[in-house]
């Protein structure tokens, strides 16, 4: 299968229209009909229905899409490497990461770096986020999985288009434990335990509705793990994002009305890359690219990279 044709298939999917996908691939809009009736055929299936303003894919162009994103990924990736391609290549990455049950996407793509360059050595700090943009400024850090919005039109930044719920936890002998979400008017008046980030508490006093002065706050804490036991003692309900509870005696139960973040990647707008971090921010790629093109997601390229 020709991936010229592919790339053609995938702006026409990003366009929905043959005049703009043609305009964007820098040919002519007869042309790109022509590609795309010849994918048609060398692969005997109607991939497109053609509308007056817009086209919309058959079930066999939906699967092609999905897939053809991480045929074309998979092209970079293979090329990349067999250009790059030294065993004697060796560096030090250093990361920063929130806590985030997310953090295994960095862990896959540690593994699959050091198994392809073994002389690659990471070096990962774990903190808040305004103390992992704080290194990334001084270059104590490259790179920070981060969740706040706060100030990140300073960073070039990878948007895993991912989103976690927040939510309380709290004891699996607690009443609210039998419910599948709380609402403010749950909680308004039990102790409660917030983070010392300000965005993050705020955050949650919007969705309370409430100033903190009107509320029974026990206590302020930057990691939630270490919140976990004052939850399980019966210090409060405890606000966190989901999947990081690791103490099977608590629950998590998500907030109503939901509030969602959505981590990003950051890192410098003008970066001094090694090769070493070339090399993991391309896997890294490649791996936020297949997790979102799995068999029934509907995601898509476009705004994975802002620059």
């Amino acid at each position: 299968m020709d991936l010229r044709l592919i790339r053609y298939f995938l702006a026409l999917c990003e366009e929905e229209n043959f005049t703009a996908a043609a305009k964007k691939l820098n040919i002519t809009q007869p042309t790109l009909s022509r590609e795309i009736q010849n994918l048609e055929a060398e692969l005997g299936k109607q991939l497109v229905i053609r509308g007056k303003r817009k086209i919309t894919l058959t079930d066999e162009g939906i699967y092609l899409r999905r897939q053809g994103y991480e045929l074309l990924d998979m092209s970079e990736k293979i090329e990349f490497a067999i250009r790059n391609y030294d065993n004697d290549i060796e560096g030090d990455v250093y990361l920063g990461s929130a806590e985030t049950a997310l953090f295994d996407l960095l862990a896959d793509t540690i593994v699959d770096v050091r198994r392809d360059y073994p002389r690659i050595r990471f070096h990962i700090y774990s903190g808040v986020t305004s103390d992992i943009r704080s290194r990334i400024d001084s270059g104590l850090l490259t790179f920070g999985l981060i969740f706040s919005s706060e100030y990140l039109s300073r960073y070039r930044y990878l948007d895993l288009h991912d989103q976690v719920r927040w939510g309380i936890l709290a004891r699996k002998d607690d009443p609210l434990s039998q419910k599948k979400a709380v609402s403010p008017e749950d909680i308004k008046h039990a102790d409660l335990i917030l983070s010392t980030r300000e965005e993050s508490s705020n955050r949650i006093l919007n969705w309370l509705q409430a100033e903190s002065e009107q509320l029974n706050i026990s206590s302020y804490i930057n990691l939630s793990s270490n919140a976990e036991f004052l939850v399980k003692k019966g210090g409060g309900y405890c606000f966190t994002i989901e999947g990081l509870n690791t103490d099977h005696d608590l629950t998590f139960i998500p907030l109503i009305p939901e509030i969602y973040q959505s981590p990003k990647i950051i890192y410098k707008k003008n970066p001094v890359f090694s090769r070493a971090d070339k090399i993991f921010l391309s896997y890294l790629r490649a791996n936020v690219l297949r997790r979102k093109l799995t068999p029934g997601t509907e995601a898509e390229t476009e705004g994975f990279f802002r620059y």
